[in-house]
């Protein structure tokens, strides 16, 4: 029978998850067997309740977890988008490697994902992120080319790593812009 442990290998061998995301993952399993154990929903041991999860004990566990009573237990929308992903691929990779023969969260959908607006910077902080090469660089002309990066990326909303790919021909100064 396989383990969490060859499913952790698995993430970071063959998914080339981080090991942050292997560590969020298998802790997610543990919290779900330790669950099954606790409310009695089988007699066999952690290792097998989690083999052998109906798809209404994974939903059952979730709610639980969206509705715990601790305010510290519940789940953010974040949160439980991960243990999805977690138990979907977990059980997935059950399935894959022929461990079970039905995949209990086949059916689960993970809830959206609600993105929030980027924060902007106030006039004083773009000022004083504009005036921070100056302050700082060691040499003046170091200084001048943190300014104009700073300033590119502020101007444009271009990223750091777009900005430092940025070439001469990239420029079309006889156009006007």
């Amino acid at each position: 029978m396989a383990s969490l442990s060859a499913f952790g290998d698995h993430l970071l061998l063959e998914h080339g998850a981080s090991t942050h995301t292997q560590s969020a993952y298998l802790t997610d399993l543990q919290h779900f067997a330790k669950w099954l154990n606790a409310n009695h929903i089988t007699e066999q041991t952690t290792k097998n309740t989690l083999f052998n999860a109906s798809s209404a004990q994974i939903n059952a566990y979730l709610s639980h977890r969206l509705t715990h009573p601790d305010k510290k237990q519940r789940l953010s929308s974040r949160s439980l988008a991960r243990h999805v992903s977690a138990l979907k691929q977990f059980y997935r990779w059950l399935l894959q490697n022929e461990h079970i023969v039905l995949d209990p969260t086949a059916q689960l959908v993970a809830p959206a994902q609600i993105q929030s607006l980027p924060k902007t910077l106030t006039e004083d902080e773009i000022t004083q992120l504009l005036a921070t090469p100056q302050k700082y660089a060691l040499k003046p002309h170091i200084a001048l080319r943190d300014k104009a990066l700073l300033g590119v990326m502020y101007a444009s909303g271009l990223r750091v790593s777009e900005v430092v790919t940025l070439k001469f021909e990239h420029l079309h100064l006889n156009d006007g812009y």
